[in-house]
């Protein structure tokens, strides 16, 4: 009477992003030190503020990225945001 709905498998790609996500999580804890001392020595303050905020972001982006992987499949290139306005905004300090 009653039938479970098989979610289809995931796809590679998007296995392979994820995987790369997390892996990315490791060092994360050494980032954020890091880019809460580029502010240090003076510069671009508002660039500071964008690669510390790109920088914490970072592992809320990852955990949108693997709730939805499912139903948006896309969304797994969020991290990827966080990746490149940090390293534009390192570029500017």
């Amino acid at each position: 009477m009653f039938q479970t709905a098989k979610q289809p498998p995931l796809e590679d790609w998007v296995k392979s992003m994820l995987v790369l996500w997390f892996i990315l999580l490791v060092p994360w804890p050494i980032a954020v030190m890091g880019a809460g001392m580029s502010g240090e020595g003076g510069g671009n303050h508002f660039a500071t503020e964008v690669l510390v905020e790109a920088v914490v972001s970072y592992p809320i982006l990852v955990f949108f990225a693997f709730v939805f992987k499912r139903r948006k499949p896309h969304l797994v290139f969020l991290p990827a945001v966080s990746l490149l306005v940090g390293f534009i905004a390192a570029s500017m300090i």
